[in-house]
């Protein structure tokens, strides 16, 4: 019987020695061509799809901007890779958990000049006997049902004692997971193999070409038509029917409440304030003229749904609008450093104006 298997087995050993050869062939090539593994901001998750790369840390470019992003050991973006917060919440700590997508993260924004720090340090100024912490827990491309489930599964963990839920106009947006099987690969091949990075970049390639529909309005926008006429700004924002101009649709608008409602609920089961912030797309601050869609609709669907809940909510754009520069974004969401500041405090004030910190501990 022994004899009868050993052909067998002699020919499986050959063919996986030909696949090992030609995988160490394929890798040693890649890298004499100069590709070689790249550090990833995102890692995949079984969980939500994607979350930042514990310890990624790496000078980039955004809109022509130099930043540093630093993401630390618990994958939330922070002023240093080892900067981690503790857990359990240390005796005497105020703790606040800024949940949302990029506009939380703010590329193009080094550390110290994003809102989520200048928060921090607005707060620590009024509880100067406590130690202040505002978490950035921004992951780019997030909606409020990857953020949701983000709170539950981890961010509770951090037993914050305030959570300010940001909202921006494409949040309604569904996401894909894969299989843990399939994460764990395709994060190990992206950390050490050559030949990945070349698919990767491929891959890329690819990707930015099945964007170019999300995008499509971009002609438009930078065209900037819609800044005086009614029938192009109603035209921009339809186009951006698969982007921010979701929130003029009832049922992407439902979608968004009902996973705020979910998160409202887990504070409160928990004993949290939140705080909702809404953020505009640019489109809604610089244009002259409205539309019969209405250029504050969602802001006024969301204060409606807000009012109804007892759901404290701050409405950035008359914020935004205050500001006396008409350079704000670095794109049609991102906000660059100059609006960072008024943000940071216009939060602080609907905190203190909503009675949402612990007054009496100050």
């Amino acid at each position: 019987m022994i004899s009868r298997l050993r052909p067998y087995a002699v020919k499986l050993l050959l063919a996986l020695s030909s696949i090992v050869l030609t995988v160490g062939l394929l890798e040693g090539g890649t890298r004499l061509v100069g590709i070689s593994p790249q550090p990833e901001r995102f890692q995949l998750t079984p969980l939500l799809g994607w979350q930042w790369t514990p310890g990624y840390d790496q000078s980039e470019a955004y809109k022509g901007t130099q930043f540093r992003m630093t993401v630390n050991q618990q994958g939330l973006r922070a002023p240093a890779t080892d900067h981690n917060y503790a857990i359990p919440k240390p005796p005497g700590t105020l703790r606040v958990l800024a949940l949302g997508d990029s506009v939380v993260a703010s590329p193009g924004v080094p550390w110290d000049e994003t809102f989520v720090a200048q928060l921090e340090a607005e707060l620590q100024r009024d509880f100067s006997a406590r130690t202040v912490e505002v978490i950035n827990a921004g992951t780019d491309d997030y909606s409020t049902e990857q953020e949701r489930i983000w709170l539950q599964e981890k961010g509770l963990a951090f037993a914050p004692d305030l959570v300010i839920l940001h909202v921006y106009l494409n949040d309604s947006r569904s996401f894909g997971a894969p299989t843990p099987r399939v994460a764990q690969i395709t994060n190990f091949l992206a950390q050490h193999s050559a030949v990945y990075a070349l698919v990767r970049q491929v891959q890329i390639a690819n990707q930015v070409a099945q964007e170019d529909f999300r995008f499509r309005y971009m002609p438009a926008l930078e065209a900037g038509e819609w800044r005086t006429d009614t029938a192009v700004l109603t035209e921009l924002i339809q186009t951006a029917d698969r982007d921010w101009g979701l929130a003029w649709y009832d049922q992407a608008q439902r979608t968004v409440e009902e996973n705020v409602l979910q998160i409202q609920q887990l504070t409160a089961a928990q004993g949290i304030p939140l705080l909702m912030v809404l953020f505009p797309v640019n489109v809604q601050l610089y244009a002259e003229v409205d539309t019969p869609l209405g250029l504050t609709t969602p802001q006024q669907e969301f204060a409606l749904f807000a009012g109804q809940h007892d759901l404290p909510v701050l409405d950035l754009l008359p914020v935004l609008e205050a500001v006396p520069d008409d350079d704000l974004f670095f794109d049609q969401v991102h906000i660059k450093p100059v609006g960072h500041a008024p943000i940071a405090r216009a939060i602080a004030h609907a905190l203190r104006e909503n009675q949402l910190l612990p007054g009496d501990e100050r």
